[in-house]
């Protein structure tokens, strides 16, 4: 299983009694589906489960109702990225620059539209620009803030353009300055657990988490479950502490068990403490969920091969080869590399050799060396 692909958020009627009353109940349901906070809330529901390409679907319906809405335009580029569509995704980000450029030339003091462009350049692969627009977020925050130094706003965004640039001590100073404004913002408090979490006390990261999520409303459990999420991803990866990661990750998922990520990530730390049929249980979960999560079932895939469960592998690589892009020519080469060498466990040499398709590139020099393994 692929450690560097583990690890490295908001997500009825009465029946009417006469034909009038029918009829105006779905006008008004059509026009909220028309509106565009509409499809972006469909786009966040979608992205909070991995469901990659409806999220791209209900970003274009967003797009139908507000053209030039730059944030749209760069979510729909991170999500068409993710799906493997490498030449949209550029395209809409160049798209979303133009418009930024457009807000900068009118108002050069916007601290959010600068902070959105040195993202934007740096998913494209212009980092030199990227850091030069992230000073001038940070500056723009500088200015705001000696305008009115109350500004929480202001404080975070300066503290998340030091974050990008490398400055996590100044970062850290920067919440801290946002906590004194108002010591019940949570956002403050997670920004700051998270970055200490990654350059100093683990332990007094982890009373930050806590505090944040005391700080939560009851009501949001979407921010809740994200927040017990955070605080194990720092506690697995930055401290090591995979018993206490489980834990809380378990508390996300009591919050909300339809998280397909969370469960991929319980797997993970399952798998890691050596605790590999609760691990194939957690995939399992996911898979329930969505039995076209290609990469889970690649995962448990992998889990197998380790569990030395060759022939439940196979089947499993399978399935994931089969939900793959016939595009995505690294990826099949991956797992037709991963299952033939599960396959020449199984004493299925031949099998293995003369399943493989004819893959531009490596694949079939690349499986026959992984075969004589």
């Amino acid at each position: 299983m692929k450690r560097d692909k583990r690890i490295s958020k908001k997500l009825g009627a009465k029946l009417a009694l006469t034909l009038l009353a029918l009829a105006e109940l779905c006008a008004c349901v059509t026009a909220q589906e028309n509106t565009t906070d509409y499809w972006m809330d469909k786009a966040e529901e979608f992205a909070y489960n991995s469901s990659f390409e409806e999220v791209i679907s209900s970003l274009d319906e967003a797009l139908k109702t507000d053209p030039g809405n730059e944030t749209i335009l760069i979510r729909e580029a991170l999500y068409l990225g993710i799906v493997g569509k490498v030449n949209e995704s550029s395209q809409t980000y160049e798209k979303a620059l133009s418009i930024l450029d457009e807000i900068l030339l009118k108002d050069p003091d916007d601290a959010e539209a600068w902070q959105k462009k040195a993202s934007v350049l740096g998913s494209l692969n212009r980092q030199n620009e990227s850091l030069a627009a992230y000073e001038e977020t940070l500056e723009a925050f500088n200015r705001r803030i000696e305008k009115d130094s109350k500004d929480m706003d202001a404080w975070i965004g300066k503290g998340n353009a030091l974050l990008n640039l490398g400055k996590w001590d100044e970062a850290r100073d920067a919440y801290n300055k946002a906590i004194e404004v108002d010591p019940q913002d949570y956002r403050a408090w997670g920004r700051k657990a998270e970055v200490i979490g990654r350059i100093g006390d683990i332990n007094e990261s982890m009373e930050a988490y806590d505090r944040t999520i005391e700080l939560i409303p009851a009501n949001d459990t979407r921010e809740q479950a994200d927040y017990w999420m955070s605080k194990a991803e720092v506690l697995a990866i930055a401290g090591g502490r995979l018993a206490e990661a489980l834990e809380a990750i378990n508390h996300s998922l009591e919050i909300d068990p339809g998280s397909r990520v969370n469960w991929r990530f319980k797997a993970d730390i399952l798998s890691q403490l050596g605790r590999k049929d609760e691990a194939i249980e957690a995939f399992d979960e996911v898979l329930n969920q969505n039995p076209e999560d290609a990469e889970s079932w690649l995962w448990k895939a992998g889990l197998l091969t380790e569990m030395k469960r060759y022939n439940e592998s196979v089947e499993a690589y399978d399935k994931a080869i089969e939900l793959i892009a016939e595009n995505d020519t690294e990826d099949l080469a991956q797992n037709w590399l991963a299952k033939g060498w599960a396959l020449n466990k199984t004493g299925r040499q031949e099998e293995a050799k003369d399943g493989l398709p004819e893959v531009p590139g490596v694949l079939r020099r690349v499986n026959f060396r992984g075969c004589r393994k």
